[in-house]
C-alpha cells in the first residue's frame, strides 16, 4: 500500500516524491559560523611596494663627465694650438735680427719694436733709436730681466737668460725713462725662428 503525506495527499513512495526530500530545505546557502568569525590574512612587510624615492641628478658622474670632456679637449687644442703658432710665425714681417716687428708709440712719437734673436738670447731694436739710458724690461716664461744698452751692436741686449729661439714666447715689454717714468708698456710675441720649410 502506498504512502501519502499527510495534508497533500501526495504518494511519497513515488520517485517525484523522492526527489522532493532529497533536496535541502532552505534554498538560501548558509555561511559556516567558522568561515564568518575568520580574521582577514595579515599583509606582510613583503606585500607592501617598495617606493624608490625620487633621486636629484648625479653630481659625481656629470662631474667625471666634465673632467673626460676637459681631458679629451686639452688633447685635441694643444696640436693645433701649436699648428697655430707655427703657421703665424712663419708669416710674420720680421726685422734685422730675424724677430718680430711691431708698431708702438712713445710721447707721440711711431716706434718700430723688433724682438730679435741673439743666438739663445732676446734682443730689442727700435728704429728710430730710444735713448741709451732707457730701461727695457722683458718678462716671459724664461724669467725677467732689464736688458742693457750695446753699444756695439746699437741695441738693447742680448738677454743674459737663455730664451729658445726655436720656440714662440708671450713677452711684455717694459720701456721707461732714465728717471724710471713709464713710457710703454705692452704684451707682444717673441716668434721663434721656423726652418724654412715651413714658409709658403
Amino acid at each position: 500500500m502506498a504512502t501519502k503525506s499527510p495534508g497533500t495527499g501526495r504518494n511519497l513512495d513515488s520517485p517525484q516524491a523522492s526527489a522532493l526530500l532529497l533536496q535541502p530545505y532552505c534554498i538560501f546557502n548558509v555561511v559556516p559560523v567558522s568561515v564568518m568569525n575568520a580574521k582577514p590574512p595579515a599583509v606582510s612587510q613583503s606585500d607592501n611596494p617598495n617606493l624608490i624615492p625620487p633621486s636629484g641628478p648625479n653630481w659625481r658622474l656629470i662631474g667625471a663627465a666634465i673632467v673626460a670632456l676637459a681631458i679629451i679637449g686639452s688633447i685635441v687644442s694643444i696640436p693645433l694650438y701649436e699648428r697655430w703658432q707655427t703657421e703665424k710665425a712663419a708669416h710674420i714681417e720680421r726685422g734685422k735680427q730675424f724677430g718680430a716687428l711691431y708698431p708702438i708709440e712713445i710721447n707721440g712719437q711711431p716706434y718700430e719694436l723688433e724682438l730679435g734673436w741673439g743666438r739663445k738670447n732676446l734682443i730689442i731694436l727700435t728704429e728710430p733709436l730710444l735713448p741709451t739710458d732707457t730701461q727695457i724690461t722683458v718678462s716671459g716664461d724664461f724669467g725677467t730681466e732689464t736688458l742693457a744698452w750695446n753699444e756695439e751692436y746699437k741695441i738693447f741686449g742680448p738677454s743674459q737668460l737663455p730664451v729658445d729661439p726655436a720656440a714662440h714666447h708671450k713677452v711684455t715689454v717694459t720701456i721707461k725713462d732714465a728717471d724710471g717714468n713709464l713710457l710703454w708698456k705692452g704684451k707682444r710675441w717673441a716668434w721663434g725662428i721656423v726652418s724654412e720649410h715651413h714658409h709658403h
